[in-house]
């Protein structure tokens, strides 16, 4: 079904909520695997929380990760 035949409401809530939550879920994913600070059971672990729990795995994992400083800070 084109996006153009979805009714208004469903195309809003489509782009407007579930598009960023995806491409934020992704970017977590990303992060987590990239990270050299992280040991590989922990980044298995968050990876499965995220897998499982989208978005409160995501939600988490952005408010207790630990922020690393640029060299030279």
């Amino acid at each position: 079904m084109p996006l153009a035949d979805l009714p208004f409401w469903n195309t809003f809530f489509l782009l407007l909520i579930w598009v960023p939550l995806v491409c934020l879920w992704i970017a977590a994913l990303i992060d987590i695997f990239g990270r050299h600070d992280l040991n590989g059971g922990t980044k298995a672990a968050w990876a499965i929380l995220v897998l499982i729990l989208p978005f409160l795995g995501v939600v988490l994992y952005m408010i207790i990760r630990p922020r690393i400083l640029p060299r030279g800070a």
